[in-house]
């Protein structure tokens, strides 16, 4: 279950809900958000949901918010929910922005940042820009120099944030490696863009290439 606190309402939302039913086994509702009550973060009442495209056939991967706004990730499409009101309502439908998995999204101070095989993309409360237009070549095509995106990113791919240099990490795929034994030594590239400079670097055999958890940011001096 993936969930993101909202500030602002001072309320807790909650992805992928399930519902208890009279066997005591739970059914998922894969597309169903929940809401707390205010200052309540860990009651959840059945009554008190947010429904955004249901049925679709996609589950809800990631929940993040930043300002007035919660963005809905789910695996082929992503969501924009205004809660600047009274109620909530569906701000705006983006096709081919979602993620398979929490790790493919992040928070930094200028906004929500994720990645997918198709770019990485940053929203800063009004615009959603993809920071490798114009900048790295998007395709599969390979040479020497100039890896395609979609080939250094495989499936998914996985974003973290490094706060004190305003740099957003790319790591390529982590679960690729459990495909086969040797295919983990090719997977220790990253990509680094810089939110100063608006510049990509590409780094190779900087980590590890083995499986990896999701990346854990930790603001404690």
């Amino acid at each position: 279950v993936q969930s993101d606190a909202n500030g602002l309402a001072n309320t807790y939302t909650d992805g992928n809900a399930k519902k208890q039913c009279n066997t005591k086994d739970f059914d998922a509702e894969f597309d169903r958000m929940l809401v707390s009550p205010v200052n309540m973060f860990d009651v959840f009442p059945k009554s008190s949901f947010i429904d955004v495209a249901i049925n679709d056939g996609e589950r809800i991967t990631s929940l993040k918010s930043f300002g007035d706004r919660i963005l809905q990730f789910k695996n082929n499409n992503m969501y924009i929910i205004n809660i600047s009101q009274d109620y909530e309502y569906l701000e705006s439908e983006h096709k081919y922005l979602g993620v398979e998995n929490d790790y493919q999204t992040c928070l930094t101070e200028f906004g929500v940042a994720w990645v997918n095989k198709n770019g990485c993309y940053l929203y800063d409360g009004e615009n959603i820009t993809n920071l490798i237009e114009g900048k790295l070549n998007s395709y599969d095509t390979y040479s020497y120099d100039n890896e395609g995106w979609s080939s250094f990113i495989g499936d998914n791919g996985m974003i973290g944030y490094l706060q004190e240099l305003k740099q957003i990490i790319i790591f390529q795929d982590p679960a690729s490696s459990a495909e086969g034994v040797d295919n983990y030594q090719n997977l220790g590239d990253i990509m680094i863009y810089d939110l100063g400079t608006k510049s990509w670097t590409r780094g190779e055999g900087k980590v590890n290439g083995l499986p990896k958890s999701n990346i854990v940011m930790n603001y404690d001096n």
